[in-house]
């Protein structure tokens, strides 16, 4: 049954049953593992067929029924090593996706071909499995990667799992980069807040509600009128019920009673957004 799958196809040319898509899921359940690593390489060029065979190797890996032969893991690495265009692409995303079978010195060898590649492609399928083989080589390379492309996605395994030292060093970098998403940047905050609450000190004036997190992550007193000021000079509904929460977080309750007595005429001056009941004149 293995080196039937061009047969069976043609079997199934004009078939319109109802149960057709269940007939080819079971066709593939019927293939040993052995035969569908075989016949991915043979059908590597089409990709309906070769992402089929892969879903189910993976889906037999992760059963746990039998496991993924090394030959086949060692020939995708080898195959990669040495492909171009779309060939190097589709074995690239096979790796990807069985990564968790790849011994940790493998994914780093698969890391490093694509940590500087001019293809974007490359790039963001080495930030996918630099967690899972994290060390000081992979660390120094996501940096040098980062001065180079500035890709995102390098700065996010550096901030979940870089040493602090290193995004301690990079964090003003990081906060002033326009191509990094907010959140990452809130994470980078609060973990260097932690380390050194010094690093995040000019913030206090760039962007206050901010500081208001850090102050929340490293457990940092504040006084209440900058709390205040913060809440008065919000420009969106969001920021001020940020306010509000970090407010609660630092336990500030003599301030959250000043603010209800002010929290009316603040929001009378910020924009109703489009999810407020509000918005449709629902009160």
């Amino acid at each position: 049954m293995e080196d039937s799958i061009e047969n069976f196809y043609k079997k199934l040319d004009g078939c319109s049953a109802r149960s057709l898509s269940r007939i080819e899921y079971a066709f593939y359940l019927a293939i040993s593992l052995e035969g569908l690593c075989k016949n991915f390489f043979e059908y590597l060029p089409n990709t309906d067929i070769r992402n089929k065979l892969l879903r189910h190797i993976k889906n037999r890996g992760q059963s746990g029924d039998s496991n993924i032969p090394s030959w086949f893991l060692e020939r995708l690495l080898s195959e990669f090593s040495s492909s171009e265009g779309r060939r190097r692409i589709s074995l690239g995303t096979a790796i990807k996706e069985l990564c968790h079978y790849f011994s940790s010195d493998n994914l780093r060898e698969f890391f490093r071909w694509q940590i500087f590649s001019e293809g974007i492609s490359d790039r963001k399928r080495a930030y996918h499995i630099a967690e899972m083989c994290y060390c000081d080589n992979v660390e120094d390379l996501l940096v040098k990667a980062w001065k180079e492309f500035g890709d995102e996605g390098s700065v996010s395994i550096l901030v979940k799992v870089g040493s602090t030292g290193k995004v301690v060093d990079l964090f003003k970098e990081i906060w002033n980069s326009n191509s990094i998403k907010f959140y990452i940047k809130n994470q980078a905050l609060k973990r260097v807040a932690c380390f050194d609450f010094s690093r995040v000190s000019f913030m206090e004036e760039e962007s206050p509600v901010s500081y208001l997190s850090a102050c929340v992550a490293a457990r940092k007193d504040i006084s209440d009128d900058f709390i205040i000021d913060v809440a008065r000079s919000a420009t969106s509904i969001n920021d001020l019920g940020y306010v509000v929460w970090c407010t609660g977080k630092l336990a500030k309750r003599n301030v959250l009673d000043r603010l209800v007595d002010e929290i009316e005429a603040i929001e009378s001056k910020l924009p109703v957004e489009y999810w407020e009941p509000e918005f449709y004149g629902i009160t």
